[in-house]
């Protein structure tokens, strides 16, 4: 009977982080569609970049969907995050266009080693039943040094093997917080999809740009 009992809760918590997992890849490729579609707007606008106050925003919206996280609201919020991203993009796709001759390569490249990436991570998230969590230290305190090292350079280096530097390690970090997310949604320790998408969409999006950061920085500009 406690046998019973417990390969029906077993049951009962597969199919939960199944349906989380279902949910989280359904609401990332929606967000992915409609962010491809504002950037494509952000493009054909020549949009400028948006400057600082997009971070501000951006806080505001994810802090906003925490507080929502179990209510539909938290779904729109989503949209207008990942929309507002989307549309970030177009300056820097249009700036990889125009002054690279392989601008579109650059871009196509990234694009597909970002879905090569975020595959691959997935396989192994699913496959493998080695715990994350001992990944969090590790990756928290190397993206505060990320970040310092990118307001340090910002400011006073502007050195660009300073910015490649810390492209390569964003496109690092990110692939790990991805890992880190899949394998909590595997192993139930995230049951909220919509703050798995959120996780999710915004470490793709860091190596999506670090990508086109790398692959512009080992190419000409000869335009």
């Amino acid at each position: 009977m406690v046998n019973r009992s417990q390969a029906v809760s077993r049951g009962h918590a597969l199919s939960e982080q199944n349906l989380v997992m279902r949910n989280t890849m359904l609401l990332l490729s929606l967000n992915f569609l409609f962010s491809a579609f504002t950037a494509y707007l952000s493009m054909t606008a020549n949009a400028r970049p948006m400057g600082l106050g997009v971070l501000f925003v951006y806080m505001g919206l994810v802090f906003a969907i925490q507080a929502f996280r179990n209510s539909g609201i938290a779904i729109l919020l989503v949209f207008m995050l990942t929309g507002i991203l989307g549309y970030t993009l177009g300056p820097l796709l249009n700036f990889t266009l125009q002054n690279f001759s392989n601008g579109s390569a650059i871009i196509s490249t990234a694009f597909l080693g970002t879905a090569g990436i975020f595959g691959g991570l997935s396989f192994y998230a699913m496959t493998t039943k080695e715990d994350m969590n001992y990944l969090a230290g590790f990756l928290t305190v190397g993206s505060f040094t990320v970040v310092a090292l990118s307001i340090l350079n910002l400011l006073f280096f502007q050195m660009p093997i300073m910015s490649l530097v810390v492209a390569s390690a964003i496109l690092l970090l990110s692939s790990g917080w991805i890992l880190f997310e899949l394998s909590a949604i595997v192993r139930g320790g995230q049951t909220n999809y919509i703050l798995a998408t959120v996780a999710i969409y915004v470490q793709l999006y860091n190596i999506f740009v670090s990508l086109i950061q790398i692959l512009s920085s080992l190419s000409s500009r000869d335009r």
